[in-house]
């Protein structure tokens, strides 16, 4: 969980590092919730986690049957996890509602409101550029009890269960949510209802920013580039997914400069290791002439599967929501970040973390990167 510091109050966001800990959260805050819960997913699947937050709602409107109940899930995510279940002869969950679980709650449970976003059909995807990769729980919005949780976690086992340590391939996946309310966790409510507008970011209290994108015109990556090119001393990417080619420019760039970048993936991945590999590589290798300022990129690979999307910047900027640094992130879905600024919070207990997943990891060079196919990493750079 958060840290904690001095500098906190009671309104200022709170990181919630990791998935045990995040679904602590959720369900906690399900039971308190009182008017409306609204949950607007990428990936939901009928597994241990899935069920366990279904049950949560369920309990909930049971104890409380004027609450409002507003679960918006992404059309992709859910055929997704269908295939996957497919695919596997049942070894892995489906979509939590193609479930018998899942339709009865749709169909039995007064106040519920259902609907599905984008396409379900990859190749629509780009094209609609309707789907959200968002991973949005509001509850009681647009009250004095507003809170929001934002961040990488879809709701699976991979994502809210605990990491082993014994085995950190098979554990939970390393992630972050944010605990965001009142004012911080209304803007998250009027940045989803700003459907004509391309782009949306708001200063609000506490140094935090949201950003979402709302029509994939103007995109996240020129936030981040912007952010990356103030960057005076020091920046960490701790990223899932690393493919996006300007990013990857502006990091090189940075370093040409005299700045002191450190990238974390993960040493195994779900779909994009070559991908990530690669994009190690046109990180570490030499630049054709000699920087007389360069410093030489940190690379590290972190034992077990990273979902995180976290860039520090100076240790007094981060940057943490849904976006992967990708093509597809960027330029194809809704996401919805956030940018803190200042020393204190989210900030701190993000530095605090990024240090330890260092020490965790094991640090390459160019000659150690782990082998890799350049086909399968171009291929999964244009699904990713």
């Amino acid at each position: 969980m958060s840290q904690g510091n001095a500098c906190r109050n009671e309104l200022e966001p709170r990181l919630i590092v990791d998935g045990e800990n995040a679904l602590r959260e959720i369900l906690r805050r399900i039971s308190e919730a009182r008017f409306t819960i609204r949950i607007r997913m990428f990936m939901w699947r009928d597994d241990v986690a899935g069920n366990l937050v279904l049950d949560a709602l369920r309990t909930r409107i049971e104890a409380c049957p004027d609450i409002r109940i507003f679960i918006e899930k992404d059309a992709f995510g859910s055929s997704f996890y269908d295939f996957q279940n497919f695919i596997t002869f049942g070894r892995l969950g489906g979509d939590i509602f193609s479930s018998v679980s899942g339709r009865e709650f749709l169909k039995n449970t007064p106040n519920v409101h259902f609907s599905k976003i984008g396409s379900a059909r990859l190749l629509l995807i780009k094209y609609l550029r309707e789907n959200d990769h968002s991973k949005i729980f509001l509850f009681d919005e647009l009250t004095s009890r507003s809170v929001a949780l934002i961040g990488g976690m879809n709701v699976a086992d991979e994502y809210l269960s605990a990491q082993d340590e014994t085995a950190p391939n098979g554990g939970g996946w390393h992630d972050y949510m944010v605990e965001l309310r009142g004012e911080l966790s209304d803007a998250i409510v009027a940045g989803k209802r700003r459907k004509a507008k391309k782009w949306m970011t708001k200063p609000l209290r506490f140094g935090v920013e949201i950003f979402m994108t709302v029509r994939n015109r103007r995109s996240l990556r020129q936030q981040i580039l912007a952010e990356l090119s103030r960057a005076k001393e020091s920046i960490i990417v701790e990223h899932g997914y690393l493919t996006d080619a300007a990013i990857l420019k502006r990091l090189r760039r940075m370093s040409f400069q005299g700045i002191d970048v450190k990238v974390i993936v993960p040493e195994k991945s779900d779909g994009v290791r070559h991908a990530n590999m690669r994009s190690l590589f046109r990180l570490l290798r030499p630049p054709f002439l000699k920087r007389r300022h360069a410093k030489p990129i940190g690379a590290y690979l972190y034992p077990g599967m990273i979902h995180a999307k976290a860039i520090l910047i100076d240790g007094n900027v981060a940057i943490l929501g849904s976006a992967n640094l990708t093509y597809g992130s960027f330029d194809l879905l809704y996401e919805t970040s956030a940018i803190f600024r200042g020393e204190c919070g989210v900030v701190a207990d993000l530095k605090i973390q990024l240090e330890k997943d260092i020490l965790k990891s094991r640090s390459i060079t160019i000659e150690t990167i782990p082998p890799y196919r350049r086909w399968l990493a171009w291929l999964q750079g244009i699904f990713i």
